[in-house]
């Protein structure tokens, strides 16, 4: 015979309160709350097949309604098959490419259709979600850097290998022109090295750019 063990009634989830004499819990990990109290969040499970080594950087791009999966290791490039749950190799050429720093991740940005990922030991590589089987180099000799970003209509590189104080942009809807047009960098040399650039819109005054 089995005996079902007597549930536990924890109080309300209150951390705000006192620890002395009240009714609350002030701490409760791993459950999720439900009518008659808190019931135990269940384990992880697999989604999908393992990589073959430690995920070092992870994106999702969306196109016409569907998600692409990537991800990258050390020395390669995957992409999910969103059926199997399988990771496919597409790395340029098969792979692998240079390592990593120990330090680092592959940074992706999405632009229209394409898929940009960028580690600093490797030339920034390109995939066309809609096309591609495989990463390729991104045209136009763009620098290699370990950060990659868009800002309103322009790619933006940052963490450049030879000059790790500058901001380096493609022309404007042109992400295989480096050197003509709006392309152009920036140098900034006065608060230390470069480690990622965002965008964001703010209000009531148009765009606004940190570093």
């Amino acid at each position: 015979m089995t005996i079902s063990p007597t549930p536990i009634r924890w109080g309300h989830y209150a951390p705000d309160l006192f620890d002395l004499n009240t009714q609350g819990t002030s701490s409760l990990h791993n459950v999720l709350p439900r009518a008659d109290g808190y019931m135990p969040f269940q384990d992880f499970s697999a989604m999908t097949s393992a990589l073959p080594g430690p995920c070092r950087g992870f994106f999702f791009a969306r196109n016409a309604g569907d998600l692409t999966i990537f991800a990258g290791t050390d020395t390669n490039l995957y992409i999910l098959d969103n059926t199997t749950f399988a990771w496919t190799k597409v790395s340029l050429g098969g792979g692998p490419y240079a390592a990593l720093n120990s330090d680092a991740q592959w940074q992706f940005a999405q632009f229209n259709n394409i898929v940009i990922a960028v580690q600093e030991n490797v030339v920034p590589q390109k995939y066309d979600t809609t096309s591609d089987t495989a990463f390729a180099n991104l045209a136009g000799s763009p620098p290699q850097s370990k950060y990659v970003s868009v800002v309103n209509r322009f790619l933006v590189l940052s963490g450049l290998t030879s000059f790790p104080y500058r901001v380096q942009w493609s022309a404007l809807n042109d992400i295989i022109n480096w050197t003509t047009l709006e392309a152009d960098s920036q140098d900034l040399p006065d608060g230390g090295t470069v480690r990622g650039v965002i965008w964001k819109a703010a209000p009531n005054r148009g765009a606004k750019l940190n570093g």
